[in-house]
């Protein structure tokens, strides 16, 4: 069992801000604009305002819902609709290469800041932990009529050799009570273990080594991709990459990143994001 840690949701490239953390714990990780780097939109079946997530509810323009996991987020959610998480491009051959297969686990994360009742944010941005996903199918070139809800089915998406979906089990390979997918909550007691950016770090990537129970300071491996650099290894804090979305833990560091999952579990959002439920569609 291989662990990913894979960055997703709005950050100041993508989207211009932190996702918000509601006070209620609540990690509301946005889905970034569906954009090129030459500024034009692409066609994603799902804009915006078309989902239940007040701090975008006013924002126009398409979005990159994904990884979708999060029913709840849905104003209509499609009646075959099961959580997906689509990758392709350099993104998917690094997976590929690493060999990334059914009862894998990606451990979402991105950049966030508290806010208030008001949506008005408070202390400094850092990067967390927001949520996970054990594969229980990889689809290969996803066939549009099958999940024509997920963004990857799109033509824009189609024309790429390793477009991909990974779905979700229905529950965790060990545990049946437990989901395959989810969210966490944010607050006092799991602050710790969520969080990744070094407490009073002005710069996000500057990890805290606590957070990282993988990584050794005093070994010259991280055992994970994308950061094999011995530069890396600060005196009090471990230096992530600036770019780059899939980091692959290897059997020594995916050991320990289990025993960490496990502690995360217990601060699992068992709560919908929003108070009523999606209503259901025939798309």
């Amino acid at each position: 069992m291989k662990f990913i840690l894979s960055r997703k949701g709005f950050d100041f490239s993508f989207g211009g801000t932190p996702s918000p953390i509601l006070p209620d714990g609540r990690m509301l990780s946005l889905p970034i604009p569906e954009q090129d780097s030459k500024g034009k939109a692409y066609d994603t079946g799902r804009k915006f305002c078309q989902l239940a997530i007040p701090a975008v509810f006013q924002r126009d323009g398409f979005c990159h819902l994904d990884p979708d996991i999060r029913p709840e987020l849905h104003m209509i959610l499609p009646d075959n609709w099961k959580p997906l998480f689509g990758q392709c491009g350099t993104a998917q051959s690094h997976l590929t290469n690493q060999r990334v297969g059914e009862n894998d686990i990606f451990l979402f994360f991105g950049l966030f800041q508290t806010v208030d009742t008001n949506l008005r944010s408070a202390g400094r941005p850092f990067h967390a932990i927001w949520g996970y996903l054990q594969i229980g199918e990889i689809i290969s070139h996803p066939p549009p009529f099958r999940y024509s809800w997920h963004p990857h089915t799109k033509e824009y998406y189609q024309k790429f050799p390793q477009n991909t979906l990974y779905a979700a089990r229905e529950s965790l390979e060990w545990d049946k009570k437990i989901p395959g997918c989810g969210t966490f909550l944010y607050h006092e007691q799991s602050r710790e273990f969520l969080t990744l950016t070094g407490k009073e770090k002005k710069c996000v990537t500057h990890w805290n080594y606590n957070a990282l129970p993988w990584i050794d300071p005093n070994e010259p491996n991280s055992h994970m991709t994308c950061h094999t650099s011995r530069t890396r290894f600060k005196e009090n804090y471990f230096q992530a990459a600036s770019r780059g979305q899939e980091f692959v833990l290897d059997e020594k560091g995916s050991s320990d990143a289990k025993k960490r999952f496990l502690q995360l579990l217990k601060f699992r959002n068992r709560q919908p994001e929003t108070p009523s439920p999606p209503e259901k569609s025939g798309n």
